[in-house]
């Protein structure tokens, strides 16, 4: 998933919720939408809620964590304490979301998890000005990599394919 768009870089709050949730909002158990079916089909029989997989649980922790810091730029100069709290919460999420992820995963979601520390740090160091945190041309470099898309991408598509089955 691309850091930029054409016209300007996103502020960074909303770029850390297109990178790492995009869409998602439930997960299954398994790896597979058909895995996550068929698991449906047998939660109904024995009436038990499926058990959500970990890493779909800390993607929509995260997302539920950007949520207030995207609320906080969005309004315009946040007070500096709500700014670390929230900035704090998006961080701690984002370590949980490293921790749940698959073996195979992990090394693209830290590489995603690092950038969006670095969005944030810029943020912090403006102020909450999601503008001037991405006029940095240092982290926009950073955040312009193709290996970094290419992480993002992975990391999407396997949220995409892993956590579509049930919604919570």
């Amino acid at each position: 998933m691309p850091f930029s768009s054409r016209r300007g870089r996103l502020a960074a709050p909303l770029i850390c919720a297109l990178l790492l949730v995009g869409a998602v909002t439930g997960c299954g158990l398994g790896s597979s939408v058909a895995d996550s079916d068929a698991r449906s089909a047998s939660a109904s029989t024995d009436r038990r809620p499926p058990v959500e997989d970990p890493f779909c649980a800390a993607s929509r922790a995260n997302s539920a964590a950007i949520g207030p810091l995207n609320r906080l730029v969005a309004a315009g100069q946040p007070e500096r304490d709500e700014l670390v709290r929230a900035v704090d919460a998006v961080r701690r999420s984002g370590v949980d979301l490293v921790m749940a992820a698959p073996p195979e995963l992990r090394g693209d979601v830290q590489q995603t998890v690092d950038a969006v520390d670095l969005q944030l740090d810029a943020l912090l160091a403006s102020g909450g000005d999601g503008r001037a945190a991405n006029a940095d041309p240092t982290l926009g470099g950073r955040l312009d990599s193709a290996s970094l898309a290419a992480a993002g991408e992975k990391v999407s598509d396997y949220l995409t394919r892993a956590c579509a089955g049930t919604r919570r």
